[in-house]
């Protein structure tokens, strides 16, 4: 390094003896010396990307005070407010970042990290002209006294084909982008992926594109995106598993696919294994107490404090890394939470959502969506009845008749919460693809075309996406699309489609059959919990099983879910020998079954909670049989 100084020091004593020539020069070279030092230690700002109308920007902040933890916004913090050509302002929170490169070892995604970490902001910008940013920090709660600042400029371009991000339409039906046009998403679940990770999304992005598709909805869980998943994470964030949804997202951008994100599913709050085996999560979940959180049970998560501003901390992160792009549909709280309702207090997982959903419309500088989830054919007022919550989700797994259903769903969500629904997930069955019972997919089929016409924002997003997948089913989304694109679905006003049935099955048999033969019927109720099907099925054939899945429900309430308790009515002429047999999985505490036939009682068992646990876990795995009498009862 080369300093250039004065020479010669200009001095009353120049050309004569100066004692203290010598002296000034040391003391200039140390004040410059100093000065130099200090701009070279101030925070500083470099764009890493050029600025483009509606083109992601990224600023590395440098020269930030080291911090012991930088995920923390009560120890370091970190925002960047942009000033818009049209003189509104947005604040942007900065974020902790590292890089890698992926590559594949042993069959399985491996990450490298790639450079060092460093602070980073993130930014869309919405107008042509000239912006400034000017950085503040924050140090263990205090301003650090400097303020980083630079400059940059945006050209005109022409409009793109849509820009914007997402938000309800003005009828409340609908969803549309914010340039005003509509947006009716067309996909499916893609939750995780198998081992190689972020090179499955690489395959099956291009093929629901090439498909037609526009919509995918991804998880973060511990196997997968979960940045604070793991035992004694609190406020120390993944950053392999950030990078692999920076991925995620940016690939979703370049083949125009929206993605609704799930920050949370519901397994991190049980501790029994599931019929898959797993998804018990609470003995590791970070947040509890054994593992360093602030939580004694799991309904603590949704009342204690602290659990909640470390909660909205991860928040934060999420918007300072992801918030930026309009591809980014909304964010999904939690997925499925009331199936740990044995658990949790339901007022107070309400209360929480409209916390969060709250905080997130108050710093989400972009305005994303917010919503939740629940089980199958579950319908919580408490829950949907949130201003907090923009548009409402339905899971329907194993439904009769899935088009008219769900255009019966959506339309009794529109006329109760008067906001959007999302058919969030669907199956014909919620234990596999199922394609033995569903051969030609006609299932499948009703369930896409039920959600597009029956009043949802779009189609039913299918679950078994390895499947669709496998078996390469995306001619039944590109069929949907070549039909509905020539009618300018989504435009204009539409009226909902009426699906035409022979009508709901009749509650009790008529007049007997003369010669008919006796028959068995093999019923198969819904196994969705919170359903709350009509609950009474005439047999009058073996066929008529066929309607059991749409009028009985597995799960018989009591006094614990009296707002579920629906009756459980069998009607059929019985033969001499007839007998029922009921095939019991699990109860809850104080069960009792009771058998009556035309209001005689036949049978009552007291059933105790054999495994102390509130999960279907075959915890009984038993036919019980009892006799009927005679006759049409």
């Amino acid at each position: 390094m080369e300093i250039a100084l004065p020479n010669p020091l200009k001095s009353p004593l120049v050309g004569k003896k100066n004692p203290c020539g010598r002296l000034c020069r040391v003391v200039l070279l140390a004040c410059f010396l100093a000065r130099w030092a200090t701009a070279q230690t101030l925070p500083w700002i470099e764009p890493l990307s050029s600025a483009q109308l509606w083109q992601r920007i990224e600023f590395r902040v440098n020269n930030i005070p080291t911090a012991t933890n930088p995920f923390d916004p009560d120890v370091i913090r970190i925002d960047a407010a942009f000033t818009l050509p049209s003189g509104r302002t947005l604040t942007v929170p900065g974020f902790w970042y590292q890089g890698y490169q992926r590559g594949i070892s042993a069959g399985n995604e491996a990450l490298n990290t790639s450079g060092s970490a460093d602070w980073r902001v993130r930014f869309m910008p919405p107008e042509s002209g000239s912006y400034s940013v000017s950085i503040a920090i924050q140090t263990n709660g205090h301003a650090s006294g400097t303020v980083a600042t630079t400059n940059f400029t945006v050209a005109p371009l022409a409009p793109l084909a849509r820009f914007g991000y997402v938000r309800a339409a003005s009828s409340g039906k609908y969803f549309e982008t914010s340039d005003g046009r509509p947006l009716r998403p067309r996909g499916e679940n893609i939750a995780w992926p198998g081992g190689t990770g972020t090179y499955d999304y690489d395959t099956w992005f291009a093929a629901i594109e090439a498909a037609g598709e526009n919509y995918a909805r991804v998880w973060m869980c511990p196997w997968w995106l979960g940045i604070e998943t793991d035992p004694n994470s609190l406020t120390w964030y993944r950053l392999d598993r950030a990078w692999q949804l920076d991925y995620v997202l940016q690939l979703a951008e370049q083949r125009g696919i929206y993605l609704l994100l799930c920050l949370d599913f519901h397994g991190m709050f049980e501790v029994t294994p599931d019929y898959w085996g797993g998804n018990n999560f609470w003995p590791t979940n970070p947040y509890n107490v054994t593992n360093g959180g602030p939580c004694a049970n799991q309904n603590a998560f949704f009342t204690n404090a602290i659990a909640k501003t470390t909660y909205e901390k991860r928040l934060r992160y999420l918007v300072a890394r992801y918030a930026y792009s309009p591809n980014l549909l909304g964010w999904q709280l939690l997925n499925e939470i009331d199936n740990e309702y044995a658990y949790l207090n339901p007022a107070d997982v309400a209360a929480w959502h409209a916390v969060m959903g709250g905080w997130l419309h108050t710093n989400d500088p972009f305005g994303h969506l917010v919503t939740t989830s629940l089980t199958g054919s579950s319908d919580r007022p408490e829950i949907w009845s949130l201003p907090q919550l923009d548009f409402a989700a339905y899971h329907s797994y194993g439904e009769a008749s899935p088009a008219s259903r769900l255009a019966a769903v959506a339309q009794s969500f529109l006329q109760r919460y008067r906001k959007p629904v999302v058919i969030d997930e669907f199956g014909t069955d919620w234990r596999g693809w199922n394609r033995t019972n569903d051969l030609y997919l006609r299932g499948f089929r009703q369930g896409l075309w039920g959600g597009a016409l029956g009043g949802s924002v779009g189609t039913a997003m299918s679950w078994w996406w390895e499947t669709i997948h496998s078996e390469n089913d995306y001619s039944v989304y590109s069929a949907l699309g070549t039909i509905l694109n020539r009618t300018g679905w989504g435009n204009g006003g539409w009226t909902n489609i009426g699906f035409k049935t022979s009508g709901p099955p009749p509650p009790t048999v008529g007049n007997i059959t003369p010669g008919a033969e006796p028959f068995a019927a093999f019923l198969t109720p819904n196994g969705s919990w919170g359903g709350m099907p009509p609950g009474q099925l005439a047999i009058p054939n073996a066929a008529a099983a066929g309607y059991s899945a749409s009028a009985l429900n597995s799960f018989v309430h009591g006094a614990w879910h009296s707002d579920l308790k629906t009756p459980f009515r069998l009607s059929a002429w019985l033969t001499n020998n007839a007998r029922l047999v009921m095939r019991l999985n699990s109860v809850a505490d104080g069960a009792v079954m009771v058998v009556r036939a035309d209001g005689s009682e036949l049978f009552r068992t007291n059933l105790p909670n054999l495994d102390g646990g509130y999960s279907v876990d075959n915890e009984y795995n038993l036919d019980i049989p009892v006799n009927l009498p005679a006759g049409k009862r």
